[in-house]
């Protein structure tokens, strides 16, 4: 799910009742620093087993193996598209991931899995380490900035991509929603997503092709107006 839809992250949490202000507090740093005990209360539905690719993510990789990708920029924070057999020189996690994190108070860092237990419990994961420290997965929480990769990446990417596809947002959170505007205006501009969204009016008037509908049912039928089938699952991803 998106964060903003009918269905999404923050219609969860309202209905996990977490006693927070606003739904966005979730995610807010300084919010976190003061009391972790939603966010971890939340986290262990981020962190059930047997979480799968999606087609969308499938069809990602065929668009790579096809060498017809040059880069992926997600705002997805759990690493499905490199279980799906993405190549992480391909994907570019824009808000960070949820499989590392680091103690707020010792900046020891370690693998997520190793707090699962805690996580899948509910309870606040503690640094290994100091024992005190309350690990922060390493996602970008509102009041950090982006990667820096974000920025150096579309700065390398924006002379070659011919074609930009924009799939399951909302178009609200900047600065990602600035790629639209980011490109040249000759690259064509295709939107799929469950609903119709349009960029800020002055970053752009609009997508060149819009198609509407589930990302799944949708890059299934550009599969098959290409030719291509249907992507199979990856046994196992890239290193």
């Amino acid at each position: 799910p998106d964060f903003r839809s009918a269905n999404g992250i923050y219609s969860m949490v309202e209905s996990m009742e977490l006693e927070l202000d606003d739904p966005q507090c979730l995610f807010d740093l300084e919010y976190f620093k003061e009391d972790p005990g939603p966010f971890y209360q939340f986290a262990r539905n981020l962190f059930t087993e047997g979480t799968e690719p999606s087609p969308t993510h499938r069809f990602l990789v065929e668009l790579e193996k096809r060498r017809k990708l040059l880069r992926v920029y997600t705002q997805n924070i759990d690493g499905l598209e490199l279980k799906a057999g993405l190549s992480r020189s391909k994907l570019i996690e824009c808000h960070g991931s949820l499989h590392s994190s680091r103690c707020l108070s010792c900046r020891f860092s370690a693998q997520t899995a190793d707090s699962l237990e805690a996580i899948r419990g509910g309870r606040v994961a503690h640094c290994p380490r100091c024992r005190t420290g309350v690990m922060k997965p390493a996602v970008t929480f509102f009041g950090e900035a982006i990667s820096g990769a974000v920025k150096r990446g579309l700065e390398r990417d924006r002379a070659k991509a011919d074609l930009l596809l924009i799939m399951g947002t909302s178009l609200q959170v900047r600065p990602m929603s600035n790629v639209v505007a980011y490109l040249p205006t000759h690259v064509p501009q295709v939107l799929l997503n469950l609903s119709r969204v349009a960029p800020p009016r002055d970053l752009s008037l609009g997508f060149d092709v819009t198609l509407l509908g589930p990302c799944d049912e949708l890059t299934a039928l550009v599969n098959g107006r290409l030719g291509w089938g249907h992507p199979a699952a990856a046994a196992t991803s890239p290193e």
